[in-house]
């Protein structure tokens, strides 16, 4: 019977059960969203250090310029094309990183509400079919 004590008691629980659910689900969120804004702060700071090295790697070079004949010239260019590959191909490495650690991410907490749901579904289809069956046991 809806109005029933063992009614209350266990619509009390599951209220309270489905609240807790949510508020851990909250939780997660609220981490999850802090860590993204950590890796994208690492990210920057990392952006900004190498954009300050290559300004001192230009800065040495045009001061080594002015006295280098032009073969020794010729060999810092052939070397700072080589760098501009590497930092290139260092920086797709890590766009790379960064896409693929979104995806876990974002895999991981579908996982977990999926979870989530399905527990909920289960606890409450118990607790229903619970109430309904112990009059008649």
């Amino acid at each position: 019977l809806p109005c029933s004590p063992r009614f209350l008691v266990l619509h009390r629980f599951l209220v309270l059960r489905l609240f807790l659910v949510l508020r851990c689900f909250h939780v997660l969120r609220r981490f999850l969203v802090l860590r993204r804004f950590l890796v994208l702060r690492r990210f920057l700071v990392l952006r900004r250090f190498l954009v300050l090295r290559r300004f001192l790697v230009l800065r040495r070079f045009l001061v080594l310029r002015r006295f280098l004949v032009l073969r020794r010239f010729l060999v810092l260019r052939r070397f700072l094309v080589l760098r501009r590959f590497l930092v290139l191909r260092r920086f797709l490495v890590l766009r790379r990183f960064l896409v693929l650690r979104r995806f876990l991410v974002i895999r991981r907490f579908l996982i977990i509400h999926r979870f989530l749901v399905l527990h909920c579904f289960l606890v409450h289809h118990f607790l229903v079919l619970c109430c309904f069956l112990v009059p008649y046991l």
